[in-house]
């Protein structure tokens, strides 16, 4: 029997849907370690072979916010690896890149 508690149900949801562990991990604000203990417990399977969802084809359907700080020449790439890896992924890469253009 599937567990009542509201992010089991969130998880299976989301994985109905074709999310993988690390794009659910992301929509529920969790580490990925704990969505996989989740689906582990619960028999929730992300390789049930459904397609991924039809947002990930066209990335910029997925709306990300830029912090104020990331300069007009750089916004583009924050956003394109934010819909990859993270907001934090991407801030610390437009960080890297500025200090790197900071040393030219």
């Amino acid at each position: 029997m599937p567990s009542p508690h509201p992010i089991s149900k969130i998880v299976r949801e989301l994985a109905s849907l074709g999310l993988t562990q690390a794009q659910t991990a992301r929509q529920v604000q969790r580490t990925a370690a704990y969505i996989s203990m989740i689906a582990k417990r619960e028999g929730i399977d992300f390789k049930a072979g459904k397609p991924g969802p039809k947002c990930l084809d066209d990335q910029d359907a997925i709306e990300v916010p830029i912090p104020h700080w990331v300069p007009g020449a750089l916004r583009e790439e924050y956003a394109d690896h934010a819909r990859l890896y993270g907001e934090e992924a991407a801030a610390s890469h437009v960080r890297r890149m500025k200090a790197e253009a900071a040393r030219c």
